[in-house]
This record gives structure tokens, C-alpha cells and sequence, in this order.
């Protein structure tokens, strides 16, 4: 299949649900963009994660992200919003309606299971976030301990502490920005 029929056979089931979620149908020539990719591509893009970035980051740090040219990204309208671009204003408030309920990271099928990871929503999360399950190398932050995290840009880094750390380097970094011992399981 060419490129440009697989772009408008995805745009299409882009497009129905954009329009199931009660939204205008978009325009073909914005929101999904689809291009033909080399090896040397594919590369450059795992280059970059062996360049110091980290898998961690590049799956959450969506507010690192840049638009190319004239377009935006979410986190950069809200820099314009919060500048007073009235514009921008809006658009962020229609990116908010569009993304309600919407997860950016979803459990592969099987993970749970492999992991012994219970699903629970995120109010059962928070009643028990101070446990801490080495076994499963699991640290649940509470939402102080996450507003020390996200008010200082270090979502990544505590993703990066985790990966080459473990749980250990987890508690060490939060004991540090916090300035308390948490309880372990």
C-alpha cells in the first residue's frame, strides 16, 4: 500500500472518531500526518534515546515536545494562553474537552498479569500511596510528593533515577525533595 492511501484510510478512521467524540470532521491537511519512513529514519529517531534522552522521557515528557513550522503543540498553546493570546485561549480549551478521559499511556495486553499488577483507579491509588512494593519495583507518589516532582521538571529524571536506580534511588530522590523518610513494604 502507498503512503498516500494509507494516509487516507487512517485519516478516515481518525476522522469518524474525532466526529463520534461530537467534534467538527477535520480538515485532511491537519491533525494526522502520515510519511514514509527509511531505516535511516527509524534510526535517527532510536539515535536520539541513545543520545542521553531516555525511553522514560521521550514516552512522557509530551511538554518537551515542539511543532514543526507554523503548528503548535498542546503544551505550547498554553505558553501562548498563559501569555494572553486569546486564540490560544481557546484552543487549549478545546484541546481540554477533546483529551477528557483520554489515557496517553495504556498497559500492553498481558503486562498486568506478567507484572501482578492489580487494576485500580486512581482513587484507589492515592488511598495507598505511600506504599512502596520492591518485589514489583513499584513507588506510588502522593500528590505532594508528585507537585515536587512536576514544579520542578522532573518527570523524566525521576523516570530516569527509576530505570538505572530502582526503587532505592526513587526514595533517595524523593527524601530529597521532600525532606521525609516514606514508609516501605
Amino acid at each position: 500500500m502507498e503512503v498516500r492511501d494509507f494516509s487516507l484510510s487512517m485519516f478516515d478512521r481518525y476522522a469518524a472518531s474525532i466526529e463520534r467524540s461530537g467534534y467538527r470532521r477535520p480538515s485532511p491537511e491537519v491533525g494526522l500526518v502520515v510519511a514514509g519512513v527509511s531505516s535511516n529514519g527509524v534510526a535517527g529517531y532510536v539515535a536520539k534515546v541513545d543520545d542521553g534522552g531516555s525511553i522514560g522521557s521521550e514516552l512522557s515528557r509530551i511538554d518537551l515536545k515542539r511543532a514543526a513550522a507554523s503548528h503548535r503543540t498542546p503544551f505550547e498553546l498554553l505558553q501562548f494562553a498563559v501569555n494572553d493570546d486569546f486564540q490560544a485561549v481557546e484552543l487549549w480549551h478545546e484541546f481540554e474537552r477533546s483529551i477528557g478521559g483520554v489515557n496517553s499511556l495504556r498497559w500492553s495486553p498481558g503486562l498486568r498479569d506478567r507484572l501482578g499488577v492489580a487494576p485500580c483507579s486512581d482513587d484507589e491509588l492515592m488511598r495507598n500511596a505511600e506504599v512502596i512494593d520492591r518485589s514489583k519495583g513499584l513507588v506510588l507518589l502522593d500528590r505532594w510528593e508528585w507537585w515536587h516532582v512536576r514544579s520542578r521538571g522532573l518527570e523524566g529524571v525521576l523516570l530516569d533515577v527509576m530505570e538505572e536506580s530502582g526503587v532505592d534511588g526513587v526514595v533517595s530522590l524523593l527524601a530529597a525533595l521532600v525532606g521525609e523518610s516514606r514508609r516501605v513494604a
